[in-house]
């Protein structure tokens, strides 16, 4: 069988998202279609797994930032309050 390309609307295409979607939920889906969202949760679990490390860095980057931000801040705000004080003696 030849797969052949179809064009749909974005319109289309929702109406054909909800009619799955309708056609899905019932109460005895069939074992292919368990089988179906057994394997993409699971691809989702492995790929949320290998995200993890990312996550982490951008979180611990975040941080960092944070912290230098308001360090640097504060380091600036402590020179200019002791260079006022020096300035004043």
């Amino acid at each position: 069988m030849e797969a052949r390309k179809v064009l749909l609307t974005k319109e289309e295409l929702n109406e054909v998202i909800d009619s799955a979607v309708l056609r899905l939920q019932h109460n005895d889906p069939s074992p292919k279609t368990i089988e179906m969202f057994d394997d993409l949760n699971k691809a989702f679990q492995e790929h949320k797994k290998d995200m993890e490390p990312v996550i982490e860095f951008f979180k611990t980057v975040n941080s960092l930032n944070k912290f230098l931000k308001w360090g640097g801040i504060s380091f600036f705000a402590l020179l200019t309050a002791i260079y006022f004080f020096i300035r004043k003696l």
